[in-house]
């Protein structure tokens, strides 16, 4: 026991009582439903949507799936509690020609040629 915990009383089954200080309560996670049944029921609704997408592995606590659908890109991620976060980006120029994609990747060369080694 720690120094600054009081000893409780024993009770019947031999294990200390100590009481709790009034200002601590108990954590429980919230976990709304089974993590892998999310995961299962979002890809089945992908595939029955005939969507493109991808299951990642780049997160400990997450599993990110990436759609890709006509002007935007989905990122889902099902978190090992059940919960689901989902970001949407949409295209808000349409398409684009070649100067534009020769442009961009120029510009992430050089954004990348700035940034610091690893």
């Amino acid at each position: 026991m720690a120094k600054h915990q009081e000893k409780g009383t024993t009770t019947r089954n031999g294990i200390p009582h100590v009481q709790k200080a009034a200002h601590r309560q108990s954590l429980r996670q919230k976990v709304t439903s089974n993590p892998f049944d999310n995961l299962r029921k979002i890809l089945r609704q992908l595939e029955e949507a005939k969507s493109h997408f991808e299951v990642r592995y780049h997160r400990y606590d997450a599993i990110p799936i990436c759609a890709t659908v006509p002007g935007e890109r989905w990122e889902i991620d099902v978190l090992e509690d059940g919960d689901i976060d989902f970001e949407r980006f949409v295209s808000a120029e349409g398409v684009r020609g070649e100067e534009d994609l020769t442009t961009s990747i120029r510009r992430l060369q050089e954004f990348e040629a700035l940034q610091p080694e690893s």
